[in-house]
């Protein structure tokens, strides 16, 4: 009896010491999941000593988890709403049919499970796009079983340990959900996207063609590329993340007018070791990688700009050709986009199936340089100078894409 009354007051204390939700949310929550009339939901803190309760007893399963976006690595944090990082979440049994995820969030388990999904956070964050993703989600077809909900959870959520980025998650199971929450994040943000223009004032870097001047620009471009330096700049061979080879761009780009260079702020990531000289070393890699498209698309605006991830993220889901070094910034809104997107695979340890118009760039490998510099005796300038001879000189002996690439692995 004592272990269990001890058990209780370490989780409610846990729930307690989160932030409280509002009299908005409960209100949310409430028409939510007021078609139900068995369900009862426990909130934390001040929601959980009022106990939002719409009958007595059990009903359908509850998936509840707090989480609060940080204003980085916002791939990494989509992905902990949809479920994609690779973290041990702590998974309780609160009460009756309320399960509690101490430290991710995952709509895709939720929904594979038979759960209703509730962000108990007060708030995903300070940027507007993040509280556009919805915070109750009612389930069509809710599991009747809690038990077997919590079953179903654990075995169809894995990717919350050890194996994400595997055919063994939940996120790639739904996709059709992904794509219509985040479509509608980007609606809510950017209505009518296409209109929208930039000031030129946003982006670090541009370069015109001959008698061409302009004050602002068109947010979403023929092209864009998603350039990440500073956080793999210094990565080895073992880590997935690296450069593309410049050459690379040259063969998959054809006819682009506009080609808009996303990369992250020079400021981004400031307590890494080396964070100046990386600064320094990716500004002019930046620079280096406008001159070289520039060479090769005479006619074509090419303009560098540093991040706005929010606007990144509508430019990635709509321009006409999308090509993106690993990461998880880009496949979200490439999920999204109906025209040719172009994503390193070496994040992923199997390739599902997106669209016709989705390629999977598995060859060449993405470039290391690790073993070539070191800030403790290789100059900005000679450092620049190794990588960008290598990434603009090098041919690509073998270019592989696909599409349904199931026989891949």
């Amino acid at each position: 009896m004592m272990h269990w009354l001890l058990k209780w007051f370490v989780l409610l204390h846990a729930l307690a010491s989160a932030h409280d939700c509002s009299d908005k949310d409960l209100r949310n929550l409430r028409q939510a999941l007021l078609q139900d009339e068995s369900v009862t939901v426990i909130h934390r803190s001040k929601c959980l000593q009022r106990s939002l309760k719409l009958n007595h007893s059990c009903g359908n399963a509850i998936f509840a988890c707090p989480l609060k976006i940080e204003e980085k690595q916002w791939g990494n944090r989509i992905g902990d709403y949809f479920e994609v990082r690779e973290t041990n979440a702590r998974f309780f049994h609160l009460y009756c049919n309320v399960f509690y995820v101490a430290d991710r969030q995952a709509v895709a388990c939720a929904d594979l499970s038979g759960m209703h999904f509730i962000n108990t956070a007060s708030t995903f964050g300070n940027h507007s796009f993040f509280n556009s993703f919805p915070k109750v989600i009612r389930h069509r077809h809710p599991n009747k079983n809690t038990a077997v909900a919590a079953t179903n959870f654990k075995l169809t959520c894995p990717g919350l340990g050890k194996y994400a980025y595997t055919d063994r998650g939940a996120w790639n199971q739904r996709l059709g959900t992904i794509k219509v929450l985040l479509g509608q994040a980007i609606d809510k943000s950017f209505p009518s996207i296409e209109k929208f223009e930039l000031s030129i004032s946003t982006f670090e870097r541009i370069l015109f063609p001959e008698f061409i001047v302009s004050q602002t620009l068109k947010m979403i471009p023929d092209a864009v590329i998603l350039f990440r330096c500073k956080d793999i700049v210094l990565s080895n061979q073992t880590n997935p993340y690296g450069f593309l080879n410049f050459n690379l761009y040259s063969k998959l780009l054809n006819n682009v007018s506009s080609i808009y260079i996303l990369a992250e702020p020079l400021d981004y990531l400031t307590t890494q070791r080396h964070s100046h000289w990386r600064s320094q070393v990716c500004e002019r890699l930046g620079i280096r990688l406008m001159d070289f498209l520039k060479d090769k698309f005479h006619g074509a605006i090419v303009a560098l700009r540093r991040g706005y991830p929010a606007e990144s993220i509508g430019m990635l889901s709509r321009a006409k050709t999308v090509i993106c070094a690993p990461s998880t910034f880009c496949l979200w809104p490439g999920l999204l986009n109906k025209n040719k997107v172009y994503l390193s695979a070496s994040i992923m340890h199997f390739l599902p199936y997106v669209s016709d118009s989705f390629y999977w760039l598995w060859k060449p490998s993405p470039a290391h340089f690790h073993h070539k510099i070191s800030p403790s005796n290789t100059s900005v300038e000679d450092a620049v100078s190794i990588i960008t001879s290598a990434l603009m000189n090098a041919k690509i002996f073998e270019f592989a894409v696909c599409t349904d690439c199931t026989n891949i692995f």
